[in-house]
């Protein structure tokens, strides 16, 4: 997901607008108007940057779910198997 990073590392905030760019690259649109988006994905960070969240983590991941399913509805998307 991440090329390069910036001197200073990846910030939450980066981390949440590239995923919301790979829901958006990832989306179809169906014969019958309905457009869904991908439901999986992985985010892989080099051991430097994680470590930098620390305990933050398992918090971070759980509101970049949100943030996910927020946007999906949001923008009125169904997810893959809904």
């Amino acid at each position: 997901m991440f090329r390069s990073v910036s001197k200073t590392g990846i910030r939450p905030i980066e981390i949440g607008r590239r995923l919301i760019r790979a829901i958006d690259a990832g989306r179809t649109t169906g014969a019958d108007g309905r457009t869904t988006a991908p439901n999986v994905f992985s985010v892989h960070l080099n051991e430097s940057d994680r470590s930098k969240f620390g305990d933050l983590e398992k918090p971070l991941i759980s509101e970049l779910v949100d943030a996910a399913k927020q946007y999906v509805a949001d923008e009125g998307f169904s997810l893959v198997g809904d």
